[in-house]
């Protein structure tokens, strides 16, 4: 996959914060918080 123009959409913690537009949706788990900081960081800049 390649990712152009990404864009932090929302941080949603209940269905009603859901966005309504249909954008692709990336889930980032894993242990250390590094890598997902790091991931946030770079689509943020």
């Amino acid at each position: 996959m390649i990712v152009k123009n990404p864009k932090f959409e929302i941080s949603a913690v209940s269905p009603k914060q859901y966005p309504t537009k249909n954008l692709p949706e990336v889930v980032l788990a894993g242990k250390s918080n590094v890598r997902k900081i790091f991931f946030y960081k770079y689509i943020n800049k």
